[in-house]
């Protein structure tokens, strides 16, 4: 026998080969075989045998298709906090008989199903879309962590598949504010350090504090001498306590404190003056008849925030 297009002629039993198309054998009792290619479709070579009185026939084969069926592979992607997850579902698809696009999609918990090129809001996790050529982008809502809903494609070709999406956390910066505070001269400054900084993945406490000018550092808890000026001391919590000593106004050296995230923030206090009130004491003094009394009636009197002097007298 013979194939059309094929070199040569082949005894009864051989197989002949036909290149992309597949092979066929026919045996001396004319039984033959045809084997085409894996997913070939389409007309077979013309095949003509002789019988052994010299007498010629031909055998046509053709192969009909068939749709083969797509062959979907699970997409995973994994990224960081507050980053875009970008990829495409079909990279790892294939389907012999057709170019594959994605049709639609849902996400798990979220009422309905998506076309191709809509987006997705699945809520306080992020928003989703999937073009038709596979391409896809998830956008996690901010400082969102840990597993997506599992995302369920379909083709063209009526195949399905999953993309399943994670979050990695990312310990995001404190954010501190300095803090300021102002008192009267003799009176206590209290406050909170922390009240108004914040850390979305920690719970804010404070370590250890400095004071400008005063050697060393402190823990939270421990007291700071601030020689002329005062006492201060910042716990655990963030409460703080200032004393100023006996009649101290002005500023008072910078504090800064640490917290457990490493993060480091300021407390400026000043104190305002008060003019306390003048301490007069009586004056008393005798003398002997026809001579002069003399003395200064200020002597043991006081004022810390003026220099006295007499402005009246009255006499009973």
């Amino acid at each position: 026998f013979t194939v059309a297009g094929v070199t040569g002629s082949f005894t009864a039993g051989q197989v002949a080969t036909i290149a992309g198309v597949g092979t066929v054998t026919i045996a001396a009792n004319g039984d033959y075989s045809f084997t085409p290619d894996t997913n070939y479709n389409g007309a077979v070579p013309q095949v003509s045998y002789t019988t052994n009185t010299g007498a010629t026939s031909t055998l046509d084969l053709s192969v009909t298709p068939v749709d083969d069926a797509s062959v979907l592979t699970a997409d995973s992607n994994t990224v960081a906090e507050d980053t875009t997850a970008t990829g495409n579902v079909l990279t790892n698809d294939s389907d012999v008989d057709n170019t594959l696009s994605v049709a639609t999609f849902t996400v798990a918990g979220v009422t309905g199903s998506f076309t191709a090129g809509q987006t997705a809001t699945i809520e306080n996790v992020g928003t989703l879309t999937i073009g038709a050529n596979g391409d896809y982008s998830f956008t996690p809502v901010e400082n969102y962590n840990g597993a997506v809903p599992q995302v369920s494609y379909t083709t063209n070709t009526g195949a399905t598949s999953t993309l399943d999406l994670s979050v990695t956390p990312v310990d995001d910066a404190s954010v501190l504010t300095a803090d300021a505070q102002t008192i009267a001269e003799d009176t206590v400054a209290t406050g909170n350090v922390l009240t108004n900084d914040s850390d979305v993945d920690n719970t804010l406490s404070v370590t250890g504090f400095t004071v400008a000018g005063v050697t060393g550092s402190f823990t939270a808890g421990q007291v700071a001498t601030i020689a002329g000026v005062g006492t201060v001391t910042i716990a655990a919590n963030g409460d703080y306590s200032f004393t100023p000593v006996e009649n101290y106004n002005g500023a008072v050296p910078q504090v800064s404190y640490t917290t457990n995230t490493g993060a480091t923030s300021t407390l400026d206090l000043s104190v305002t003056p008060v003019d306390d009130a003048s301490v007069l004491t009586a004056d008393s003094n005798t003398v002997a008849e026809d001579t002069t009394a003399t003395g200064n009636v200020l002597t043991n009197d006081s004022d810390v925030d003026n220099t006295l002097s007499v402005a009246t007298f009255t006499v009973a």
